[in-house]
């Protein structure tokens, strides 16, 4: 055990709070006072409902659920203003609660909340530090929580590196995610680094606990790269000194039940898309090119999106001429080309829908998701998995066809879980859209993610657990 890398249990228990709960043992909606910093995993709206005093909230995604939720529970808040003078913030720092939305551009109201959160210019950061807890003597933010925190994994972004001095001066900070590893161990570090700047480097950090595959590009420089997770049982020690889970499962024990499967378009697909993917393929191999063998993977992805486009379209469509008119589908994309070609569809034949992608300001978002949540003639979601897959709530539906993969499986779960979640009364059906078989990917990706998915257990459970996208997964895969 290398004891850098380890806090000590009594420094754990002062930053959890000595009246702290355990997870297991707190009750849905009884709140909670910490001290210190902590990452919080899982946590539902029961779990975000603190207890605060002089509070500011940072959100990555969809402000206006925030604000609605701080109406819900009789909390005045009031909001961050981007302002660059000290001056100017008087009114944020004497408020109860600033929301503080780092999610774009614009600004988002929601109509059931008269809360109002402005997006702040990230250049404007010294005067936003100070406009968030103060002057380090002064002590005026007693808590920083920061919703989505998986969104600071990268400790080199201006978001990180807004958000960690916001963190560091604040009494208590605590950190909500329920992604907290994405990808590989290394996305832990700057979860841990907002809340404890003493820690070791970020390159020691990856030595001890990723491995790493070297690439070599164009010009012959070597670098290395870090990938999964070493030394698994003792970073779950290090990452669980300042972790706090709350598992969906604990707190929504009558939650309607979800099955998922996987559909195979190979037979649907036209071979001219099995030729331009082969044509590809051997050109990168021709070329040995290293930097053209490392976009195979990416670009596969891409033209099994033109190849999928249309009989993807078509089963949606399928699917809703089978389905009652008050039935409502969500159909998740990542590539611009099937989300517009289902789009085309859905106005041919006269259904309404909503689209919630990257293309969609801010400011339109929560409006679009109460029409299709409140409006009976609002059928269809055409949802982003990377725009929209978290962040939001869909329960009105309870069909939910994944029109391709993805390379995180935590986005994926992520999107499924906005149809699965609290509010939802019906059994959700959950269908992935694949394409068996070479030259296509789809197969090797549902391995990879399981793969992943593998990882984040070991650091966060201390031990691999049924992957969530066993349904999916062939025999022999």
């Amino acid at each position: 055990m290398d004891t850098r890398w380890m806090h000590s249990r009594q420094a754990c228990a002062r930053r959890l709070g000595s009246r702290y709960p355990k997870p297991s043992t707190r009750k849905p909606g009884s709140g909670c006072r910490v001290g210190g910093g902590l990452i919080a995993r899982d946590l539902l709206v029961a779990g975000k409902q603190c207890k605060l005093w002089g509070a500011i909230i940072c959100i990555m995604v969809v402000d206006c659920l925030w604000c609605h939720a701080l109406q819900l529970v009789g909390v005045q808040a009031r909001s961050l203003t981007p302002a660059r003078e000290y001056a100017a913030c008087n009114a944020c720092r004497s408020s109860a609660i600033t929301v503080l939305s780092m999610a774009g551009k614009g600004t988002c109201r929601s109509a059931k909340s008269n809360v109002l959160s402005n997006h702040f210019r990230l250049s404007a950061r010294p005067a936003l530090q100070i406009a968030c807890v103060g002057h380090p003597a002064q002590n005026s933010r007693q808590v920083v929580i920061v919703d989505e925190a998986h969104f600071i994994k990268n400790s080199q972004t201006r978001r990180a590196q807004a958000l960690f001095p916001i963190c560091r001066l604040a009494s208590r900070c605590i950190l909500l995610t329920g992604t907290p590893v994405l990808n590989y161990a290394g996305e832990t570090w700057s979860l841990m680094h907002a809340l404890d700047p003493t820690l070791p480097t970020f390159e020691n950090f990856c030595e001890r606990y990723c491995d790493f595959k070297t690439q070599t590009d164009e010009d012959g420089v070597v670098t290395r790269t870090p990938f999964g997770v070493r030394r698994p049982e003792e970073l779950y020690e290090v990452f669980g000194s300042f972790l706090v889970r709350q598992k969906k499962s604990d707190v929504l024990t009558d939650l309607a039940e979800k099955s998922k499967f996987r559909l195979n378009f190979r037979a649907r697909i036209d071979g001219k898309h099995v030729q331009k993917i082969m044509a590809y393929q051997q050109r990168a191999a021709a070329s040995k090119n290293p930097l053209l063998m490392r976009r195979i993977p990416q670009k596969i992805f891409a033209l099994t999106a033109q190849a999928k486009a249309v009989p993807v379209t078509e089963y949606v469509r399928s699917v809703l001429e089978n389905s009652d008119p008050d039935c409502k589908l969500v159909v998740f994309g990542h590539h611009m080309v099937i989300l517009n070609s289902v789009q085309k569809m859905l106005q041919k034949i006269g259904r309404r829908f909503v689209r919630l992608d990257g293309s969609v300001a801010q400011s339109r978002r929560q409006a679009l998701l109460e029409d299709f949540q409140e409006d009976p003639e609002v059928q269809v979601a055409l949802v982003g998995i990377m725009a929209c897959g978290q962040g939001i709530s869909l329960v009105a539906a309870h069909k939910v066809i994944f029109a391709e993969l993805y390379w995180v499986p935590a986005r994926l779960i992520q999107a499924e879980d906005r149809v699965h979640r609290h509010g939802q009364d019906h059994d959700v059906e959950i269908v992935y859209c694949v394409v068996e078989g070479k030259p296509f990917m789809d197969d090797m990706i549902l391995s990879k993610l399981a793969q992943k998915e593998q990882i984040a257990n070991l650091i966060t459970d201390g031990k691999e657990l049924d992957s969530a996208f066993t349904p999916l997964l062939l025999e022999g895969d």
